[in-house]
């Protein structure tokens, strides 16, 4: 059992990425194994470029829906702050 960790360097090129790695066994015949990497970012993006509460009443509570969503292949931690500065708690289902 091994493990396997696949570091970037800033200029990498996104997409498919195929490493051949020889491995030689004692005594014994070379066997190459070939990892394949898929490389992306995660991406959140919104459904709105702009949040407009509009009017708000004093001692009133208004709510406006958006959609977070991440459509690459990897997870995409997030968190929101309050305005407080400190750090929301993330919805369960929503990590």
């Amino acid at each position: 059992m091994f493990n396997v960790t696949f570091s970037t360097r800033q200029k990498n090129v996104f997409g498919r990425k195929r490493i051949p790695v020889p491995i030689d066994v004692k005594n014994g015949p070379t066997y190459t194994i070939e990892f394949v990497a898929n490389m992306t970012i995660p991406e959140l993006s919104m459904s709105t470029e702009l949040l407009d509460f509009g009017k708000v009443c004093v001692n009133t509570r208004k709510t406006v829906k958006i959609r977070l969503a991440n459509n690459k292949e990897v997870d995409c931690e997030w968190r929101f702050l309050q305005k407080s500065g400190e750090v929301g708690e993330v919805p369960a289902g929503f990590e």
